[in-house]
């Protein structure tokens, strides 16, 4: 992406051109901080105990999965919406007027989401699967240990609505404290056109636990799941751009371009905030079935601490067009081959030639029970299992240089040697390849 122009107001250079940017110790970061720390460890303190807030108080907000139970977390999100909604709209009011350039009165989204991510090896033990987590009195948080109880205890495995269930099968039925943000656009999800996220890091925002983005894709039209609402298979995509971001920093950047989750594979807990502002009337995307925000407050009512008076602007009275700019962005080239054999009765016998690796290109086999790439690479040719090991989702569309392929589910690096990623749970089958009469073959095992 180019820099911004600062000749140009920020906001403007954000919602024209797709942009971005982090703005480190802004004015009130300090304060929002402590703040936002402090309330933590009293909600903790209430929904667990008070020497389990010590604990993370004493060891910082990163660690607080080695104290606080996976299982509470949504207890303590309710609680801090609670308590900090009002100020953190204040705070992406202030922010905004005071490094985005806006000047006249601009929308304050009422939603505030809070994002708690653990590692995900504990985030997958969590007893919470859909159903269990849907019944669960949230608003209870100060007795959460007996509403869990009794939520499990009197837990059935009852249908779920067909959005939850296509939700829940995307995600391998995994818990739900284990599940993240595949690639998508905000629109896609009920949010509105011309948005700016304001998306603030409280702890633990590093490269292998935090947002992905693909900058270079702002204004391309993407075809997408219906649910949930990630980017369609089949679509290629360019280099992740993995954000890392010192705690008290606010990234502002376009709600529209395609972003979504690293899974989180360090040993830290990911704490972020996050507002959303419009300088424009809120517009919305009309091929969504998702959540609607049409809950807005006036800038100038927050800057007087009015936060009663809620502006409507009903998703169905208020349609909007997304921004689909000429821009043309490299995509890495597949070649498709079919092999009409299953995979064990195509040892040591030729492919495909050889040349086709040559360019750097990957290959995707589809024999009758399975899909392999195959890559050339320093150490010779390898092919790997086309199927990410975390959610499945097919690497085929998944961008790679060098010795490494990036699942385009959630920017998991493999390695192509060995297969390994950089979560020991997750690794991918590497088959063994040479070439015999400028053939690529696969080994016998």
């Amino acid at each position: 992406m180019k820099s911004l122009d600062y000749k140009v107001p920020e906001y403007k250079k954000i919602i024209n051109e797709g942009g971005y940017k982090y703005f480190k110790n802004f004015i009130g970061s300090n304060e929002c901080q402590q703040f936002i720390e402090e309330k933590t460890l009293e909600g903790i303190s209430i929904i667990s105990n008070k020497r389990t807030s010590q604990n993370v108080r004493n060891s910082g907000l990163e660690k607080m999965h080695h104290f606080f139970s996976v299982d509470y977390l949504p207890f303590l999100q309710q609680f801090l919406k609670n308590e900090t909604s009002e100020y953190f709209r204040k705070i992406c009011t202030n922010f905004s007027f005071q490094h985005l350039g806006l000047k006249k009165d601009f929308y304050i989204d009422n939603s505030v989401a809070l994002r708690f991510h653990y590692p995900y090896e504990i985030c997958k033990r969590s007893k919470l699967k859909q159903n269990a987590y849907l019944k669960l009195n949230l608003k209870n948080f100060r007795q959460a240990s007996q509403e869990l109880k009794k939520t499990l205890s009197g837990f059935s495995e009852n249908s779920l609505n067909e959005k939850d269930r296509l939700t829940s099968i995307y995600h391998r039925n995994l818990p739900v404290l284990a599940r993240i943000h595949g690639p998508h656009k905000d629109t896609w999800f009920g949010h509105t056109f011309d948005a700016i996220n304001l998306w603030y890091c409280v702890a633990g925002v590093n490269k292998l636990s935090s947002m992905v983005m693909y900058p270079e894709t702002f204004g391309i039209d993407f075809p997408h799941l219906k649910h949930p609402n990630y980017i369609a298979p089949g679509t290629i995509l360019p280099k992740p751009y993995k954000v890392e971001l010192p705690n008290k920093t606010m990234l502002a950047f376009n709600a529209d371009i395609l972003h979504g989750t690293h899974i989180n594979i360090i040993d830290s807990t990911r704490i972020v905030f996050t507002g959303r502002i419009n300088p424009n009337k809120p517009k919305f995307y009309d091929e969504t079935s998702q959540a609607e925000y049409p809950n807005w407050h006036l800038s100038s009512d927050i800057q007087k601490g009015i936060n009663n008076n809620i502006l409507k602007f009903p998703r169905k009275k208020n349609f909007g067009k997304q921004k689909v700019l000429p821009l043309k962005i490299h995509i890495q080239d597949k070649i498709q081959v079919t092999v009409g054999k299953k995979l064990n009765q195509s040892f040591d016998i030729p492919l495909f030639e050889a040349s086709l690796l040559d360019s750097g290109k990957k290959i995707i086999a589809k024999f009758q029970n399975k899909t392999l790439l195959f890559f050339k690479i320093k150490k010779g040719f390898k092919a790997i299992s086309s199927k990410c090991p975390h959610l499945g989702i097919s690497m085929e569309d998944g961008f790679h240089e060098g010795e490494n392929i990036y699942c385009p589910g959630h920017a998991l690096k493999f390695d192509l040697s060995t297969g390994k990623s950089d979560c020991k749970s997750l690794k991918v089958k590497v088959y063994e390849c040479y070439t015999k009469n400028k053939h690529i073959f696969i080994a016998a095992n």
